[in-house]
């Protein structure tokens, strides 16, 4: 019972942050009909962002995110308007497979920049476990988990309770229908590539604390992160 216990704490650790790259993805989606297999990659850099804050600056992962996931929207949006604009009139197929090629462009020129080697973190505040009910609990995925938590119930909250957020349902749902109630369409599906970039970058500067450096009694929640 306690082993099974201790697996479904560290798989719900974990699975949180894979539910929000799924959101991310699902937001985009959702609005713009595009299935974005560059996604992954977004992540892969999210993830390298903190660590190499950490590794060069010795930024915190968790602080590391204050600048990074910013400018990744900010990249979701240039990329959008640059990159995939143009080529949405051409359905669904096309943006599929122009994301495709984006992805194979980008994990190729990370894989000649950075290698495939193995790398961890070394966190002081993750080697010492918090133990409620004799559970190994890692405190950074720990603290990502809550992280992760806040910012999902914060985007039910703006996609909701907000102006912009009630656009986006809106051109998700009809995207003429909105446009002929004054919604600028195009300004939504910016904010909206943005904002499922900015998810992605998240999760992965959160899942970078499962390749921290960690004692033999974590382990089970290290993975071949980076």
């Amino acid at each position: 019972m306690e082993t099974f216990v201790q697996s479904l704490v560290n798989g719900s650790l974990t699975g949180s942050l894979y539910a929000m790259i799924g959101v991310g993805l699902t937001v985009i989606f959702g609005v713009m009909r595009i299935i974005n297999l560059a996604h992954g990659e977004m992540v892969m850099l999210g993830m390298f962002s903190a660590y190499w804050s950490f590794a060069l600056w010795k930024i915190d992962p968790f602080l590391s995110a204050v600048f990074w996931v910013p400018l990744f929207f900010v990249a979701g949006i240039l990329t959008y308007r640059h990159l995939l604009k143009a080529i949405m009139p051409g359905g669904e197929l096309n943006t599929l497979l122009y994301t495709a090629g984006l992805s194979l462009l980008v994990a190729n020129v990370a894989l000649f920049v950075w290698t495939g080697d193995y790398r961890t973190l070394n966190l002081p505040y993750a080697m010492t476990p918090l133990r409620p009910f004799g559970i190994s609990v890692p405190v950074p995925l720990a603290v990502a988990f809550v992280l992760a938590s806040l910012i999902t119930v914060g985007l039910y909250l703006f996609l909701g309770r907000t102006d912009i957020g009630r656009a986006v349902r809106a051109t998700s749902q009809n995207p003429e229908a909105a446009a002929l109630m004054g919604i600028n369409v195009e300004r939504v599906a910016m904010i909206t590539f943005g904002l499922g970039t900015a998810l992605a970058a998240t999760a992965g500067v959160l899942l970078v604390l499962r390749s921290t450096s960690i004692p033999p009694w974590a382990r089970s929640c290290s993975s071949n992160a980076l």
